[in-house]
């Protein structure tokens, strides 16, 4: 993922630039100021050895110090201008040294809808997490919808996207996930995000594990190579316990182009 510290050490000197901006606009308030951008302000002034003193609008600012103002651009960009304070305590009017911050990159999104052609699943996927009280996977409230797990990756980001779906109902009805075991290697599994955006991936492997021993790590852990994992109940239930005794897993992997 991208980490805004990289832009520490990609600067662009833009001075003319930026001066015509910094004319054209007026400086963000503290408040408004990314705190990624802050931070990586912060270490850029240690690293150049200027006395930082923060943003120019506070009242910490010191003369003789270096302190910085922000701008923002139409397109999200944030600008900032270095600043030498004068014995008035005013910036200078002119930027000494400047860095542009491109606009952070969008949050993921999780996928939309799961295509298994083979067994004819196409679903809707819902966004799950880890119940805090029992320290479970959370699973879907329906028979129909597939959950994605928020802790894993979505789709072009690397590592093990996770999904989940029930194997039948409480209504003896059959879940999304019924007939997963009938998959065999090489069969395709789609991923459809919400632009309609679509990645397919291939199934390499299937396994049964018992649910009391199934090594989780492995299951829902990451991977190198881009991949996805799709969980659900198997074996005897336990009317006791209201579930299954085993856990199906199938594993894909991306294909690309």
């Amino acid at each position: 993922m991208r980490r805004w510290s990289i832009f520490v050490t990609a600067i662009l000197l833009c001075l003319i630039g930026t001066q015509q901006a910094f004319a054209q606009t007026q400086p963000l308030a503290p408040g408004a100021i990314d705190p990624a951008v802050s931070g990586a302000l912060s270490q850029y002034a240690s690293s150049a050895a200027y006395p930082y003193a923060g943003d120019c609008q506070t009242a910490q600012s010191l003369p003789g110090a270096v302190c910085t103002l922000v701008f923002a651009e139409a397109d999200g960009s944030q600008i900032a201008g270095f600043y030498l304070l004068g014995d008035d305590g005013a910036a200078a009017p002119e930027s000494f040294d400047a860095l542009r911050f491109p606009s952070p990159a969008p949050p993921p999104i999780p996928p939309a809808r799961l295509l298994i052609p083979r067994i004819g699943v196409n679903a809707p996927v819902v966004t799950l997490g880890v119940i805090a009280a029992t320290n479970t996977l959370d699973a879907p409230r329906t028979k129909d919808d597939v959950g994605y797990y928020n802790f894993t990756p979505v789709p072009d980001y690397g590592g093990n996207t996770v999904l989940a779906g029930h194997v039948d109902w409480y209504t003896g009805e059959a879940g999304v996930f019924w007939n997963l075991r009938q998959l065999l290697r090489g069969d395709l599994i789609q991923l459809v995000m919400p632009d309609g955006t679509v990645f397919t991936y291939q199934m390499t492997d299937m396994q049964l594990y018992d649910s009391d021993t199934a090594p989780i790590d492995a299951i829902i852990g990451d991977t190198t190579a881009e991949a996805l994992t799709l969980i659900t109940c198997d074996g005897i239930f336990d009317p006791a316990a209201a579930e299954y005794n085993q856990r199906r897993v199938v594993r894909a992997v991306r294909l690309y182009g």
